[in-house]
């Protein structure tokens, strides 16, 4: 049994088709001669044979030009003495019409179009006041397009603009839709002045799309957020319609699209930390990194190899004697000549870089590749960017082997967001006042995972912060528990050793406005907070919280009432 019939028609089966018969009915003729009568059953089942024969020669591996064209002119003929035989009617039920060319079809629509479809006189009457209405209608939308374009110039010119000419536009606006509306008088509202762009981002969204390469992601702006540790202030979205990076701004300003441009704004917008990767305090460093920087934009419109062997050249010079393009501290610069490289931080990309750049003793360029492809900020960064869709991770080199081949995924869990081998560090703080529970058995195992798979380490840090409430008891009970269901910390700790850290940061945050003291009633305190009104103690100076904080470390009874809250 054949898996695929082609069925092809030769010349001799068309002319065969041509010479036999139709099945016909005899009639006679007002002579009395018989004459033959086409039955149009026949005719139907002929002109269906003839189409399903056609289809199998234009199908067929070498189609047959001439056998087409023949078996074409007879099915036309075929539907032709249809046509003759039913009234005019064709096989479909509508009047028959010969076959005409593309072009021939063109004219034809055209020539209906304007004379209304060959409606009639009543018709073609109807026709012309629909085409004078849309005409009208054009008009009304082209002069209020042009006025309010005026109004805007004028509106930008702070009003110093030609008055004549401002009230130019408006009226003929007016007259335009008097006329369209019968004859009525239209008042014209002139525009307001432009917007900013609308953004359907949040203030503070990073939003790029997951399908695009890692290089078209925005590695640099994570990679400036880690550096100056403000990425956690920003929120990373996945938009799989977007076809570049943009970053929402505060107070629907619109946003930033493209990767330099938002790593510019997070680097302007942390401060002294920035700074330094803008290029330090001086003038010359920061134009310096500006070069850099488009010195690597200059370079997007050239293939992959043609970009390294570009960086390499500019580069090798300056890596005889510093460890980055500025000397020996990274800044904007190397990262965005790393992303116009493809931003290597892979195993396989670093490996498409090697095939590229020239071996020998000592490639410069790759000896920097290597170095900021280890950075931590820059694996973070590559992390981010891959798992944005909560679906993959990236792989590094790594510097020791335990750390080589991580175990699968457990079945419903999620990637560890930004999660680097060795770099995981997770903590578990139960507080030694009972006995654990089913809750802390969850929150421990999923910490001890985590630890675990990115061969990190878990913190078990009891805060023991309460001592009326803590025994020992308890503590060890706790230890006990864990290696029970199989959790092993690597570190044990007490919140207690960290006081003189806390105390310190504390004081910091006092000195920065950033907290205050409190001495408001905890049910008071309570319904504020869910009222969400600030507390009456919200604006005191720092010295006066300072003075209050000294005298609640103080032990006295009258230090008792205050606490210290952050501002939030």
């Amino acid at each position: 049994t054949t898996k695929y019939c082609i069925v092809s028609m030769s010349q001799k089966e068309v002319e065969r088709r041509k010479r036999s018969s139709v099945n016909t009915t005899s009639t006679m003729s007002s002579e009395g001669a018989a004459v033959a009568a086409p039955s149009l059953p026949a005719l139907k089942t002929r002109i269906e044979n003839l189409a399903e024969s056609i289809k199998s020669l234009k199908s067929s591996a070498e189609p047959d030009k001439d056998a087409i064209a023949a078996a074409v002119n007879e099915l036309v003929d075929a539907k032709r003495t249809y046509a003759a035989n039913n009234n005019g009617i064709g096989v479909d039920g509508k009047p028959f019409e010969e076959p005409m060319s593309k072009s021939e079809k063109k004219k034809k629509a055209k020539s209906e179009k304007v004379t209304g479809g060959g409606g009639g006189k009543d018709g073609g009457a109807g026709a012309n006041q629909e085409s004078e209405a849309n005409a009208a209608k054009k008009a009304a939308k082209k002069a209020e397009a042009k006025a309010k374009k005026a109004a805007m110039k004028v509106a930008s010119a702070g009003g110093r603009g030609d008055a004549a000419s401002a009230k130019q536009p408006a009226a003929a606006t007016s007259s335009v839709a008097a006329t369209a509306t019968g004859g009525n008088k239209a008042s014209v509202a002139v525009p307001p002045p432009a917007m900013q762009t609308k953004s359907k981002l949040q203030p503070n969204q990073i939003s790029f799309n997951p399908n695009v390469p890692l290089a078209d992601r925005p590695v640099v702006a994570l990679s400036i957020g880690i550096l100056t540790n403000t990425i956690v202030d920003y929120e990373l979205v996945s938009d799989h319609t977007r076809s570049g990076c943009a970053l929402g701004l505060p107070a629907s300003r619109g946003e930033i699209q493209g990767d330099l441009a938002i790593a510019r704004y997070l680097a302007k917008k942390a401060g002294e930390c920035g700074a330094s990767c803008l290029g330090g305090s001086t003038d010359e460093d920061v134009a310096m990194v500006d070069q850099w920087v488009d010195y690597a934009l200059s370079l997007s419109k050239f293939g992959l190899a043609r970009r390294v062997l570009a960086v390499q050249r500019t580069l090798d010079p300056l890596l005889l004697s510093g460890t980055y393009a500025m000397g020996h501290s990274l800044t904007l610069a190397d990262i965005a000549l790393f992303a116009a490289v493809g931003f290597p931080s892979r195993d396989e990309d670093k490996a498409e870089i090697r095939g590229i750049l020239p071996l020998g003793s000592g490639c410069p360029t790759m000896r920097w590749i290597d170095t900021i492809a280890s950075h931590p900020a820059i694996r973070e960064a590559t992390q981010l960017a891959v798992g944005i869709a909560k679906n993959d991770e990236a792989k590094f080199e790594v510097e020791h082997p335990q750390f080589a081949e991580m175990e699968p995924l457990m079945t419903g869990m999620s990637y560890l967001e930004g999660g680097i081998p060795g770099k995981v560090v997770t903590r578990f703080p139960p507080e030694p006042s009972g006995y654990l529970h089913v809750g802390h058995a969850k929150a421990v195992l999923l910490n001890n995972y985590y630890a675990r798979r990115y061969f990190g380490r878990l913190i078990v840090r009891f805060d023991d912060t309460n001592p009326s409430k803590e025994k020992d008891e308890y503590q060890q009970s706790i230890i006990e528990d864990l290696a029970k269901i199989g959790v092993r910390p690597d570190v044990v700790t007490f919140t207690s050793d960290y006081f003189e850290t806390i105390k310190q940061y504390a004081l910091w945050m006092i000195h920065n406005s950033l907290a205050y003291m409190d001495d408001t009633p905890q049910e008071q305190m309570q319904k504020e907070r869910m009222e969400r009104q600030n507390s009456k103690h919200r604006d005191q100076s720092p010295t006066e919280a300072l003075e209050k904080f000294n005298l609640m470390c103080s032990g006295k009874e009258e230090g008792k009432p205050w606490c210290l809250r952050a501002k939030i």
